[in-house]
């Protein structure tokens, strides 16, 4: 679990920690911009920065009552995807709560096909399996004219081929929950949000469970739960939302290894994967 503050010092909301990545000597704890979208806004410019008032403001706290544990340092464009910078004496593992497998590789969701299935595992829900109903695109305001240059491909009946371009700035996957009926309250939403996307079953593929989920292959993070319809809830109306790691990927981002860290006197703590380090 990681939490944001209030100025007063209490907690302000919480999600789940995400996974570890890496780009050249830089590392990175993926987690729920919108967790922090408030101080974002209270204090303009801010988000970025490294001096001593941007690690305060954005700063992390790990478990309940917790440990400072990090700072949030950017957010991935327009995404809920934020990165956290934890300081050097926390060590972070790759590792899921309550499954066998741990995740290897960003997958790009040109590569999801509807029917796919994935599992969740958070602190706040325990294990969850989604299937992927499809996608959907979100595209940036400005257009530039289309030239010979540019490797165009365009849906019939929905643009001109020669007419200006808009580009995706990110995409989201619209998944489903595979509960025939949901009788009770819904928590998906408390603390889920920030929880990676570890694909288990592939529509296209005749591969056991085993092993897919041996690739480790993650290729979103949970956003948020949208019910369809107001009334008796089931899986068919109920949609989850998940940030696909595109934008990582076109980054250069990847996912850190677990085991490649130098092993060192560990304290388990009692809430997350992440753990207090000595020496």
């Amino acid at each position: 679990m990681l939490s944001s503050f209030t100025r007063n010092g209490r907690i302000f909301r919480s999600v789940s920690a995400g996974i570890l990545l890496e780009k050249g000597e830089d590392r990175r704890l993926t987690c729920s911009y919108h967790c922090w979208e408030m101080h974002a806004e209270q204090y303009p410019g801010k988000l970025g920065s490294d001096d001593a008032e941007a690690q305060r403001v954005f700063r992390i706290l790990q478990g309940k009552p917790g440990t400072i544990v990090g700072y949030v340092k950017d957010r991935i464009g327009n995404t809920d995807i934020a990165l956290a910078e934890l300081k050097k004496e926390f060590e972070f593992k790759n590792e899921f709560m309550e499954m066998g497998y741990r995740p290897k590789a960003l997958l790009a969701s040109e590569d999801v096909t509807p029917g796919d299935e994935f599992l969740l595992d958070s602190y706040s829900i325990g294990k969850q399996k989604l299937k992927c109903l499809g996608r959907r695109a979100f595209f940036s305001a400005t257009s530039v004219p289309a030239g010979p240059d540019v490797n165009r491909q365009v849906l019939p009946g929905t643009a001109d081929a020669e007419g200006p371009l808009r580009f995706i700035e990110f995409d989201q996957l619209c998944c489903g929950m595979n509960e025939p009926i949901m009788a009770s309250e819904l928590y998906i939403r408390d603390g889920a949000c920030g929880t990676v996307m570890l694909r288990c079953s592939m529509r296209d593929e005749n591969l056991s469970p085993h092993e897919v989920l041996s690739r480790g292959e993650v290729c979103a993070m949970m956003h948020f739960g949208d019910i369809k319809e107001k009334g008796f809830l089931t899986g068919d109306n109920y949609y989850i939302w998940a940030d696909s790691f595109d934008p990582l990927i076109k980054e250069g981002w990847t996912v850190v290894q677990t085991g490649e860290s130098v092993k060192r006197k560990e304290k388990f703590s009692k809430y997350q994967n992440i753990k207090l380090t000595k020496g």
